[in-house]
């Protein structure tokens, strides 16, 4: 069974009892193996680097392998907010 990036890379706004806590706080490197996406949506997973980046804790390194095709818009907003990327079959 699949689980959408929506899944893994949750908005800060969920309801629940960890609602204002950020989630993960000492993830540090991120290694995606064949993501499901909903459409071409890579935005849970930009969203959720950039909400690091912008509170100071940013993610140091970013593996993506056998991914769908990501739009330049979604790939230069990795790259401003991750200090390595790499996008394997890209």
């Amino acid at each position: 069974m699949w689980t959408c990036l929506s899944g893994w890379f949750v908005g800060p706004d969920i309801p629940g009892p960890h609602k204002f806590k950020e989630l993960l706080r000492g993830l540090d490197h991120i290694s995606i193996t064949n993501p499901a996406l909903r459409g071409d949506d890579w935005s849970p997973l930009t969203n959720f680097l950039s909400r690091r980046a912008a509170v100071g804790n940013s993610i140091s390194s970013l593996a993506l392998r056998d991914h769908p095709q990501m739009d330049e818009d979604a790939v230069e907003s990795i790259k401003c907010v991750v200090k390595v990327v790499d996008l394997g079959n890209r």
